[in-house]
């Protein structure tokens, strides 16, 4: 499993997210970069799923949690502008995420590999869905 306190891991790749939800629930003082974007948003998102359908409302209801500067809330507000002008494609959605976030830089296991650790690319996967 990976050191997400390492300088390379730092708090960018896909173990810290994942660790995210609890996190925040457990362990609110977290001050590392994007973990203080992924885990209020993961929770808000998990937590507002639990009374409501509306998948817009709940993902724009994480995204009141995240500093409007960070790039965790660019890329997550880029996911939400594509939707809006490809309603219904869901890959081409994707291929702009891809175009201008898939650069990896976090994860030493990731440079020169078809993979890519990085939190807010693999957010910004979930709420594509």
């Amino acid at each position: 499993m990976a050191n997400c306190s390492t300088p390379l891991f730092g708090s960018r790749c896909i173990i810290c997210s994942a660790k995210a939800p609890f996190s925040s629930v457990v362990n609110s003082g977290v001050s590392s970069g994007v973990v203080v974007s992924v885990s209020p948003f993961a929770f808000k998102v998990s937590s507002t799923a639990f009374v409501s359908d509306n998948i817009p409302f709940i993902v724009e209801s994480g995204l009141k949690t995240i500093p409007e500067k960070s790039e965790f809330y660019q890329c997550i507000r880029d996911v939400i502008n594509w939707h809006k002008k490809y309603p219904n494609d869901w890959k081409q959605t994707w291929f702009e995420v891809q175009n201008k976030w898939s650069e990896e830089g976090g994860c030493p296991d990731g440079i020169f590999n078809a993979f890519n650790i990085d939190a807010k690319i693999n957010s910004a996967y979930v709420v594509i869905g």
